[in-house]
């Protein structure tokens, strides 16, 4: 009997759990997708932290606003940095993941609980993106944020690091590697835009659907000799950088209803994963807000430097892991190829089942992947 009641007792303990999540989903969507985000945050051993990043600010006897003036853009000077970092400090170099566009940091959470333990994590918002401000008066071109991005790492005291990202954050990391060689141990591109395609890359009818990640294993393999042409972003016209790879589509009308939410989501995410139709409701309008600044985002990199990266890839001296989902419907396969033939050394491989952003629908693959690369840099 009293074992019984236990159990009738467990029961009921879970059925009112059970119940009270449904009313907190369904009756605040808002809260609950915050508490999702922070527990799997706090499950990859990542904590929430805020960064100042003052112009005013000194390394040594540098003051940091002057290295590339990216803060002092802003009126009142200084910008709050939002970012996840691992709860525990590692030894050897850290490593920083970067999100896509309209994205923010807890993209890349699932595949970081896979190297928290390893490694240092640091996980940021870039800028306009997440909890940072949208500031209009800030450079969001591609050498813009790898001035941001040069300020956040100094502030933070990091001199050497493993840097990675996705789609913009990919592209933002190869600007920044090919910038700032001296600073990136590994580097890690995720379906990156930011190459001009010429006539026989964009017309050879390579794609990625029928690759296995084995056949890519070797660098050079399966790509052919690429030119590298002086280019100037700034006379390419919209159709142009919409063929060439360079193009950040995706965010051109409000999206109205649940299924025009899971529509869009497709676009970069090769199976969306099903949620209760409140948090569908929320995101929907988290995502209907961002619009314009994204927009406005997206035009400031097509018209600022390092949109085209053809000629500074060969600056590149870190080794490099390019990963692509293999059902990206963004980026032409044919980037993939010209990042692995344009990046001495690098090593591309697929992403089986995965679309424009693999981490998100392969997450414990990608974070694998980034492991198995970094370790042997250790051996």
């Amino acid at each position: 009997m009293v074992v019984k009641r236990i159990l009738m007792g467990g029961g009921l303990c879970l059925l009112g759990m059970a119940v009270a999540s449904l009313v907190f989903v369904f009756g605040f969507p808002s809260a609950a997708y915050a508490f999702l985000q922070a527990r799997g945050a706090a499950v990859a051993g990542l904590e929430a932290k805020k960064l100042v990043l003052d112009p005013s600010s000194r390394v040594g006897d540098q003051v940091l606003g002057e290295r590339g003036g990216w803060a002092g853009s802003s009126p009142g000077g200084a910008y709050t940095v939002s970012y996840y970092q691992s709860e525990v400090p590692k030894a050897g170099p850290p490593l920083l993941l970067l999100h896509g566009l309209g994205d923010e940091k807890n993209s890349f959470v699932r595949s970081a609980a896979l190297l928290t333990d390893r490694y240092s994590v640091y996980l940021p918002d870039l800028p306009g993106h997440g909890s940072n401000a949208r500031d209009s008066h800030l450079d969001y071109s591609i050498r813009g944020q790898v001035e941001f991005l040069k300020f956040f790492v100094e502030a933070l005291g990091l001199d050497t690091f493993h840097l990675g990202g996705s789609s913009l954050g990919g592209h933002l990391s190869a600007a920044y590697a090919a910038r700032y060689p001296e600073d990136v141990e590994r580097l890690m591109l995720l379906n990156p835009p930011g190459l001009l395609l010429e006539e026989q890359e964009s017309s050879s009818g390579l794609d990625a659907t029928g690759l296995e990640t084995a056949e890519l294993d070797t660098p050079g393999q399966s790509a052919p000799r690429l030119s590298t042409p002086r280019l100037n972003s700034r006379r390419l016209n919209p159709k142009m950088l919409s063929d060439s790879g360079l193009s950040y589509p995706g965010f051109e009308e409000r999206v109205e209803s649940r299924e025009q939410y899971f529509t869009h989501l497709s676009r970069f995410v090769h199976t969306p994963q099903p949620l209760p139709g409140p948090m569908v409701d929320h995101l929907t309008g988290q995502l209907n807000d961002s619009l314009s600044f994204i927009r406005s985002i997206s035009d400031a990199i097509k018209a600022g430097d390092d949109l085209v990266l053809n000629e500074s890839l060969a600056g590149i001296r870190s080794p490099t892991l390019i990963l692509w989902g293999r059902h990206d419907n963004v980026v032409p396969f044919e980037v993939a190829l010209g990042y692995e033939k344009r990046i001495q050394g690098s090593v591309l491989r697929v992403i089986q089942s995965a679309g424009h952003f693999p981490h998100l629908d392969q997450p414990a693959e990608v974070g694998q992947e980034i492991r198995r690369f970094l370790v042997a840099a250790q051996e």
